[in-house]
């Protein structure tokens, strides 16, 4: 008799068979979406490949070639996976026309549980079909055969022979006792339900059908989280995967519920033998020609390993086999293939090798940390962009297609799934070396049931990964700080993390209470209600059509706006520092004055209004404008162009005939002194008005070729001047002043009257004293009070909108507040004599560890900016180029801005001898004066990053500022630029006795720019900055460094200076950039740039020594700005320009440029606006052994385009260009050359294809 209880309750599967669902295909409109969905992941998928070979750059070989191997196999698993989604389908099952002789068979092994063999055999008998059950039972067991007795099931042993396991035991009983047409092989955990042959026979009905597989499903999934996350691993691939293998004729078969033709097995010589029989038996099968189906339905339900041993054992088996018919089978059975099932045979093993991937994937962090090197050179925004892409497109397509699941919990991310999977990598491994090597794994059944114990044994290999991830971290960012570490250790965490969670989940008796109190403790009500919420909610809503097409179609606009820079527009421009068309001005205050008055005035107005007679000039007003700015107001100077005692037209005559120019020059004197920044309003007469116009350009013109600054100009009118046809409309940007009285009825409907003016008026004023009076926040917005803005951005260029407003501008602050001692009267700091020492002869001399030291320095830009190079600064990289900073002369590297790798910069430059000048940004877009709050934050970090970096040894001085007082100018109108600056001084003179407070060991230097304003610069730096130790010049951008000399002695103070950049001549006198005839930027020659270095060291720099204390070379690696290859001594593959041997020769008296080629020129012929053929202009035989590497560049943000193929084929230094669009002013274009010896050296050339379409020739 069988025993009334069943001895293991814990084998027995808790969950009922279900009933006949069936996962149905895809609508038509359902498979719109997920093509769709594909292509965007294909294209994500094109995009990253594109990206990674043409803006990266190998690092270090070994890692790179580890990266090469895991992502490309990341992404060949991801294809596959995508090609596994596109094709789904469910057969309909054939009308039946024949009874079958079925055989159903499962296996026993000695030590399976009982109560689990005889529940499955109960089912089989069970089945409704008339068929035959069979245990094929290795064990004769007695009690077995008593059960099988009771049941009806017919018993088979096949004695002592125990060949080919399973394999052997299921084809001695189709050999001797099984005779039916169709034979159903069952694992011994696997229950089918009564209908299964019902559902599964009708597709025999096609006699090239070989077998039949359904879903194969479990019913232990929640006895343990190793069960849960096992079960995850097959979700995908019984659903949507093998729906697609339906369409492709490659289904698989699985051992555990699969129905055969047994014609088909007897032509195959039976159940193929193997570790993985059933895949040996489904590429058998389908190798001759028979067909397979799959039915989407869950027609049996099994056990799952719910112990990391069992599933450990299971895994080793599969990937031993699996690799095994990859390796030695699949050769012999290929030509009987299609070639989709070729494609199928081929990959489907590799799933087994994410062992050796995931092996990679922890080891090349962890590598790369201990090694501190980089597998890859890149700019981390970018690797995240293309990254991000196929991730969001790999989860949205993963969660998409779980709508062909069967079950509500195989529904979600699977987090358990990923960490078994990643913690069983040494199992997989151990299985592709074992194929490998033919180590044999012996036949044993996946272990069946619960086992409540720690298995710590077996977690010992992820224990010492997690280990050894732990030295790594520790090691590698002692060795090295850099943002590229930071990213290493993080994946490095990542995988500790996935680890350590497999390593706790495996110790069922130590973590059980845990589990079980997440079931059904406190927190379970929680558990549920959330695994409702994302099951029945989030997962039903993001497998929405309509939500799956919109994120596709979100993402790629994102990442569209993205690569168009759209997002990257410049918001920082204040709104009290440049009053733009339609800005706001929040500031309160009132326009009030007279000059009279105009410094006793409320201190709520900020503009002081004072009349300039004609023949004055300012500073002989009774309150100068300087009076007037020192005060903290914006001087408006009413000038009128008239003369006492002399009629309008006659005064106008002698105007526009040059009479007064000598006034007008000395006006233009007046008003270049000392930076003012006033508002001039020349005032228009009561009669001959155009006259006055014509007046009024003139001046503006003389004094414009003056190049005054710091003047605005107002065009003051009244209802007279309002025609289109008088406004001097070529000069765009003139203000507009609205001479009216605000009681006027028609004041309100001014914006009106401008609707057809396509210049930029900006605001309208009421001037008269009454109208001043009366102004005041208006009450009624329907009668406009004040300064009127007006707004022309729309496309037409027209005033489109007008906004009232209180007051003109700004409220500057006091640059001395009462409360504290006046910045300019500090008597100068004295903690720096020991190291500045001034000598007899009025020059400097620094001294340095008790020897005189003279700055010979290069600007190492490397990642301060998007126009720097993507070369990560890790130690390997910042040793090779200190070394050959040493050996070209070099002590002292120069950092504009701190960044993530000041630590290593200053341990290997402290490791190579080598000095740091450390520069601190100050941003000119701040708001000096207004934002106190801004600037006390601003300051607080500075002294915060110091305070963490000054005891380190390489440190030589401390920067403030990269030309930040001329470039305050470009946030500001000229108005206010006085205010800005001197308020930034203050700031500066401040944050200086700050640091020295912190910091007495180090001097301090302001840094400017050369060029217009140094004079005026150097004079406000001797009032306003006392504190300051040493002044540094960027002269990189001048051809005349010797200027900087003369002006810093007639302006500079009393401390020394030196030379914080200086290089090839990039700006022209205007300080724009140095064009061609075309408009185009002309790029000097390699040599020229030499050359540039070398004489302003030698005949500028050197000779001047004691009044300046050195210079500084910018900069060490090429740029992206104006060009590709404009600035560096080195390019971005590390390799040497003729700027370096320039340098070596006039800092060390010696140098050797090796390269046959001196110099090099490239010369451009048109062929259509859109074809050019490009020459260097070299020597066959000079260029033997050379390669030439060609690019074409957009000059607008100079990214890589458009098509560039060899000319003939034959010879490198000829070039076939074809642009995307005709190169004209829209569209600029430039081809780069680099020429390498292939022994560390280059040279450089660039030109540009920028060309008026009219000029394109055919040569003939």
């Amino acid at each position: 008799m069988l025993p009334k209880k069943l001895p293991n309750e814990s084998v027995i599967i808790r969950e009922n068979i279900p009933d006949g669902k069936r996962i149905n295909p895809p609508t038509p409109a359902e498979r719109r979406v997920l093509w769709f969905l594909l292509t965007g992941g294909l294209a994500s998928v094109g995009y990253f490949t594109y990206w990674f070979f043409t803006d990266t750059r190998p690092g270090y070989w070994p890692l790179y070639t580890l990266l090469l191997i895991t992502v490309g196999f990341k992404l060949l698993r991801l294809l596959h996976e995508w090609y596994h989604y596109a094709a789904m389908s469910a057969p309909e099952p054939p009308a039946t026309k024949r009874t079958w002789r079925v055989d159903m068979l499962t296996t026993y092994v000695a030590g399976e549980p009982y109560d689990m063999l005889v529940g499955t055999l109960r089912a089989m008998q069970a089945v409704t079909y008339p068929h035959t059950t069979y245990l094929c039972d290795e064990a004769n067991d007695p009690y077995l055969k008593q059960v099988c007795q009771e049941l009806g099931v017919v018993h088979v042993y096949r004695g002592p022979d125990k060949v080919d396991a399973k394999a052997g035991n299921i084809n001695y009983a189709l050999r001797h006792h099984a005779n039916g047409e169709i034979c159903v092989i069952l694992d011994p955990d696997h229950r089918p339900r009564p209908d299964f042959l019902d559902r599964t026979l009708p597709y025999f009905e096609e006699e090239k059908v070989g077998f039949v597989q359904c879903i194969q499903a479990y019913g232990n999934q929640a006895d343990s989280l190793i069960a849960k996350a096992a079960a995850e691993h097959t979700y995908h691939f019984y659903g949507p995967m093998m729906m697609s293998m339906n369409t492709y004729g490659t289904v698989q078969a699985i051992g555990a519920n699969c129905t055969f033709r047994r014609a088909a097995l007897d032509e195959i010589g039976g159940h193929a033998a193997g570790l993985s029989e059933d895949m040996h038996t489904a590429m058998r099968l389908h190798s001759f020609g028979w067909k397979s189906v799959y039915v989407p339905e869950n027609l049996s339900r099994g056990l799952v390993p719910d112990t990391l041993s069992g599933f450990y054992q299971q895994q080793l088996k599969w990937s031993r086999g699996t690799f095994d018919l990859l390796f030695y089978k699949f050769p012999a059975l290929v030509k009987g293939f299609t070639w989709r099932q070729t494609l199928h045979y081929l990959t489907i093993p590799l799933y087994f090798l994410t062992g050796l991937i995931a092996a990679i994937d922890m080891a090349l962090p962890i590598w790369a940390l201990l090694a501190a090197r980089v597998p890859i050179h890149t700019h981390m925004l970018p690797l995240l962009e293309a990254v991000g892409m196929i991730f969001f497109f790999l989860v949205l397509s993963r969660l998409y297609v779980q709508k062909w699941t069967l079950d509500r919990r195989e529904k979600g991310l699977h987090f358990w799934g990923g960490v078994l999977l990643l913690n069983t990598w040494w199992i997989y491994l151990l299985g592709l070396i074992y194929a490998i090597l033919r180590i044999k794994v012996p036949y044993i059944p996946t272990p069946k049931g619960s086992s409540l114990k720690d298995e710590w044994r077996i977690s010992i290999p992820n224990i010492l990964m997690v280990a050894l991830g732990m030295v790594a971290i520790w090691v590698g960012l002692s060795k090295d700080w850099s943002l590229y570490s930071w990213f290493m250790a993080g994946l490095v965490l990542t995988n500790m993390f996935m680890l350590s969670v497999g390593i706790l989940i495996a110790q069922r008796k130590s973590t059980q209470s845990i589990y079980q109190e997440l079931l059904t403790g406190r927190g379970s009500k929680l558990r549920l209600w959330w695994a409702d919420f994302r099951y029945d909610v989030l997962f039903t809503l993001i497998r929405s059509k309509k939500v799956v097409v919109a994120l596709t179609f979100l993402a790629w606009v994102s990442f569209g706006l993205y690569q168009t820079d759209l997002f990257r527009y410049e918001l920082r421009k204040s709104d009290i520092r440049q009053i733009e068309k339609g800005q706001e001005i929040p500031v309160p205050g009132l326009l009030w004055g007279s000059a009279a008055s105009a410094l006793t005035a409320p201190a709520a107005g900020h503009i002081a209004v004072a009349d300039l007679p004609w023949g004055m000039l300012p500073s002989a007003m009774s309150i100068p404008p300087a009076t007037m700015i020192q005060a903290g107001k914006i001087p408006w100077l009413n000038w009128r162009l008239d003369q006492a005692g002399q009629q309008d037209s006659l005064f106008y005559a002698k105007l526009l005939a040059g009479h007064f120019d000598p006034y007008l020059d000395r006006l233009a004197e007046n008003l270049q002194d000392k930076g003012l920044g006033l508002f001039l309003s020349p005032v228009p007469p009561q009669r001959g008005l155009m006259a006055y116009v014509a007046a009024w350009r003139y001046v503006y013109a003389h004094l414009s070729r003056q190049e005054v600054r710091g003047v605005e100009w107002v065009w003051l009118t009244h209802e007279g001047l309002l025609k289109a046809e008088v406004w001097p409309d070529y000069q765009k940007g003139i203000h507009l002043g609205m001479s009216a009285s605000v009681e006027r009825p028609e004041f309100p409907t001014l914006p009106s009257r401008f609707s057809d003016w396509e210049a930029a008026p900006v605001f309208a004023v009421d001037l008269s004293p009454q109208g001043l009076s009366q102004l005041s926040p208006p009450a009624d917005t329907g009668r406009l009070k004040g300064i009127l803005l007006a707004d022309t951005a729309s496309p037409e260029g027209m005033v489109s909108r007008w906004a009232v407003r209180q007051g003109l501008a700004m409220a500057p602050q006091l640059l001395r507040p009462q409360d504290r001692q006046p910045a300019k009267d500090l008597p100068p700091s004295a903690s720096q004599a020991s190291r500045i020492v001034p000598q007899p002869d009025g020059t400097f001399r620094w001294m340095v560890d008790g020897s005189p030291f003279y700055i010979k320095g290069v600007a190492y830009t490397s990642r301060q900016s998007w126009r720097d190079d993507e070369t990560p600064l890790v130690r390997e990289v910042l040793a090779e180029d200190f070394a050959q900073i040493r050996e070209m002369g070099g002590n002292t590297i120069r950092r504009f801005i701190p960044s993530v790798f000041d630590l290593n910069i200053l341990r290997e430059a402290d490791a190579q001898n080598l000095h740091v000048l450390y520069g601190f940004w100050v941003d000119p877009a701040w708001d000096f004066q207004g934002d106190s709050l801004e600037m006390a934050t601003e300051k607080r970090l500075i002294l915060k990053q110091l305070a963490e970096l000054k005891d380190h040894a390489p440190i030589l001085a401390w920067t403030l500022g990269q030309g930040t007082w001329q470039r305050i100018q470009e946030f500001c109108t000229p108005t206010y630029t006085p205010h800005q600056r001197r308020a930034y001084l203050a700031f500066l003179e401040d944050l200086i006795q700050a640091i020295k407070a912190l910091d007495p060991n180090h001097p301090v230097a302001i840094i400017l720019e050369e060029g217009a304003g140094l004079d005026l610069a150097l004079s406000e730096v001797k009032t306003w900055l006392p504190s300051v130790d040493l002044v540094g010049v960027q002269g990189t951008l001048s051809t005349r460094p010797g200027r900087v000399d003369s002006l810093y002695a007639l302006y500079g103070p009393d401390k020394p200076f030196f030379y914080a950049g200086f290089g090839p001549s990039g700006l022209d006198e205007t300080g724009q950039f140095r064009l061609d005839r075309h408009q185009r930027w002309e790029e000097p020659s390699d040599l020229e740039k030499a050359q540039a270095y070398y004489q302003q060291w030698t005949q500028h720099i050197a000779p001047a020594r004691g009044r300046n204390l050195g210079g500084v070379a910018f900069a060490w690696r090429d740029r992206m700005g104006p060009t590709r290859t404009w600035w560096g001594i080195t390019d971005t593959r590390f390799r040497k320009k003729a700027s370096y041997y320039a340098l070596q020769e006039a800092w060390l008296g010696h140098s050797n440029w090796p390269m046959r080629l001196t110099d090099l020129r490239l010369e451009v012929i048109p062929r259509s606006s859109q074809d050019f053929e490009v020459r260097a202009a070299v020597p066959r035989p000079v260029i033997k052994g050379y390669t030439f590497s060609w690019s074409l560049v957009n000059d607008d943000f100079l990214h890589d385009t458009g098509e560039l193929t060899p000319f003939l084929h034959t010879d490198s230094r000829f070039v076939m260009v074809r642009t995307p669009h005709p190169a004209t002013s829209a569209h600029r274009y430039r081809v780069v050359l680099h020429v390498d010896d292939n022994h560390g050296h280059v040279i450089t050339a660039s030109v540009p294809l920028q060309l008026s379409p009219s000029r394109y020739t055919v040569p003939q």
